[in-house]
């Protein structure tokens, strides 16, 4: 069984290169939505959209061309992984995996992918076209690199809410694309790194500690997609407790369900380990000794009252308090 294990260290870099990975991640940033915006235009027109051969294809007559030609400064499979990630976002929606691709917004989640032409020695990194950088080596890395990513951190949530509503408004007062509101951006850019990097460590400390003391983990099988829509509605038909649903979309996004979901299964699947999902539709109603399905069983939201088995269900009570989104299983079972 081959696992694929992804390593995140960070770099050391000076203004040269951090010139570099951000011409770097322009370039991306350009193909993408120019092959974007063609695909777009084709699709109005009824004619198929350009696939990763024929995309390739336009880059090497953008290159040649006096126009574009700057593209030639930037690695060629830097772009052609950026056309493969472009490519794999059609599959994916034609698939019903995930939702049209968008245009992608400067220095927000710049990235670009080294398929090879790199080398790695110690805490060094050579990356062509860029030259070598130190990174801080963490932790060892297992296996064989297959691929390096590099994302710029150019950027929870309730913690630090209040710093970023600040600066916000700050960025309000000052004039659009003034020197001052492009200082403002970066702060605000800063803000939005550490509530993502707390959301991440914390996500991250218990996944691994549940990974590490259970052989089986049960989830509940929520769709935060479909938890999470806005209840604005149309001008024909406006929604209702438009501003307590944004409360409840913001509190439930913040907790990163989905993401910790994710952690918890490739960690799980490390480790030998199970993860289960569970359909949510009536779990509140469920006896969980006889599975009898009755809506007048939760009378309260704190309080369950079997009407089938009350008795039995006694004994077992202190079982039904688990945090609703997580229940585990003792006993590591390893094949």
């Amino acid at each position: 069984m081959k696992i694929h294990k992804g390593y995140k260290y960070r770099l050391r870099t000076n203004r040269t290169i951090a010139h570099q990975f951000v011409r770097f991640a322009g370039a991306c940033r350009f193909v993408w939505n120019k092959i974007l915006a063609i695909n777009e235009g084709r699709y109005l027109a009824g004619v198929p959209r350009l696939t990763y051969a024929d995309s390739t294809r336009l880059l090497t007559l953008w290159k040649q061309s006096e126009e574009y030609g700057w593209l030639t400064t930037v690695h060629s499979q830097v772009l052609q992984q950026c056309l493969k990630d472009l490519d794999r976002a059609y599959t994916n929606l034609y698939e019903g995996r995930a939702q049209p691709p968008t245009y992608r917004k400067k220095f927000l989640a710049d990235a670009f992918r080294y398929p090879q032409g790199f080398e790695v020695n110690g805490n060094h990194v050579y990356v062509q076209k860029i030259g070598w950088g130190r990174f801080w080596q963490s932790r060892p890395i297992d296996g064989s690199i297959k691929h390096i990513t590099v994302l710029p951190p150019l950027n929870a949530l309730r913690t630090h809410e209040h710093k970023l509503v600040r600066a916000q408004q700050a960025l309000a007062q000052k004039v659009k694309f003034s020197q001052n509101w492009q200082k403002q951006q970066a702060r605000i850019r800063r803000i939005h790194t550490k509530i993502a990097n707390c959301r991440y460590d914390f996500l991250h400390k218990h996944s691994t500690e549940i990974s590490k003391n259970h052989a089986v983990v049960i989830v509940e099988d929520l769709q935060v997609r479909n938890m999470s829509r806005l209840a604005r509605g149309t001008p024909e038909a406006p929604g209702r407790n438009v501003k307590a649903k944004s409360g409840l979309n913001k509190a439930i996004l913040d907790q990163g369900w989905g993401m910790f979901r994710c952690l918890l299964t490739y960690k799980q699947a490390w480790r030998g380990g199970k993860v289960i999902a569970v359909p949510p539709r009536y779990t509140s109603q469920q006896c969980p000794v006889w599975g009898h399905v009755d809506a007048k069983n939760r009378v309260q939201q704190a309080l369950f009252s079997c009407q089938a088995c009350a008795l039995a269900y006694a004994r077992v009570t202190t079982r039904m308090w688990w945090p609703p989104a997580i229940a585990s299983l003792s006993g590591r079972e390893r094949g």
